[in-house]
């Protein structure tokens, strides 16, 4: 027998984006759906372990297995450039 899906709360999405408030993001839209992290990580063509490290933050994903992750849950992220903020040239 399947293990149940519990829905995670959804995140708070109006603060600045971390790697963590991305995979909260990603485990609350997996779990709002009822699709288990194994099934996820099928659809998606990742592994099982791969899945996981998404949605815990860890720091060695890559970033193209992220970006899809997103994408084929339908999350879009925008990047805007802070205004008159050249500091770093």
């Amino acid at each position: 027998m399947a293990k149940r899906v519990i829905p995670t709360d959804k995140p708070n999405i109006q603060q600045p984006v971390t790697l963590a408030s991305l995979s909260e993001l990603v485990r609350y839209k997996r779990t709002s759906l009822g699709v288990s992290i194994a099934d996820a990580a099928l659809l998606f063509g990742l592994s099982k372990q791969t899945y996981q490290n998404i949605e815990k933050g860890a720091g060695n994903v890559r970033a193209e297995n992220l970006f899809t992750v997103l994408a084929l849950w339908g999350i879009e992220l925008q990047v805007k450039a802070a205004e008159d903020n050249n500091d770093w040239l």
